[in-house]
């Protein structure tokens, strides 16, 4: 089979070491040669990575899986490592870890949804426009809006009951413009900040690494805890 004119390529930093992958892909869209440029011309990494994208291209030319390839790199660990901007791969270990991930990520079936961190989806109650104010038995609901004058307000409950005119109410749609309601959706905005920027601000620069995997752990209470395979260190 060749390979054909299709790409698939893709920018990576890790600790502002930035990089290039680009994959060419057969007609099936499996994989069949990869690239692997560092910005830094000329420096040791840069000519290790171009070693290793030979290798790899010629062992998927020769029919050897990328699962089994992922298997053997993936999380392996020397620097640089640390932070990158890829949502879905928040920490490398080195770019050869990252390069390997990502490859898996992109063609191999089910390993994005479960190796990628888990995002909490932000929860959007639907606001009430009107309130139903129960008038008299026998008589119909009316309606007072959340915003408006009051003396509209005024008028259709002088139209229920002619006692009522001149009176003030305090319906929810008042108490919805007051500075609790101000904090609750503070709170909610604070609910739905990006995880990644959490993972980054929980992050020290003292934390061990995981005893298990190797990964960065960043600190939960007493404990530290793995971001990548879920364990836990330090607990007493």
């Amino acid at each position: 089979m060749r390979i054909g004119a299709s790409l698939t390529a893709s920018t990576f930093d890790i600790s502002g070491h930035e990089g290039y992958i680009t994959v060419g892909l057969y007609e099936d869209g499996t994989p069949g040669e990869v690239f692997i440029t560092m910005s830094k011309e000329g420096s040791t990494i840069g000519g290790l990575m171009d070693s290793l994208a030979t290798l790899v291209s010629v062992a998927l030319q020769y029919g050897v899986p990328v699962e089994s390839l992922v298997r053997k790199f993936e999380h392996t660990r020397f620097e640089p490592s640390g932070m990158t901007r890829n949502r879905d791969i928040p920490i490398a270990k080195s770019p050869v870890d990252y390069i390997f991930r990502w490859l898996a990520m992109e063609f191999i079936d089910g390993y994005r949804a479960n190796n990628a961190p888990e995002r909490p989806k932000a929860k959007v109650s639907d606001s009430v426009d009107e309130d139903t104010v129960p008038a008299s038995p026998g008589q119909h609901h009316a309606k007072v809006a959340g915003t408006g004058t009051g003396n509209v307000a005024e008028s259709r409950l002088e139209s229920i009951d002619p006692a009522l005119h001149g009176k003030v109410i305090d319906t929810p749609a008042r108490s919805r413009t007051g500075p609790a309601h101000g904090k609750a959706y503070e709170t909610q905005a604070a609910a739905v900040l990006d995880p990644l920027s959490q993972q980054g601000r929980d992050a020290q620069s003292d934390a061990p690494p995981c005893d298990v995997c190797g990964s960065i752990t960043v600190r939960s209470g007493t404990c530290y805890k793995c971001l990548n395979c879920g364990n836990s260190m330090g607990c007493s």
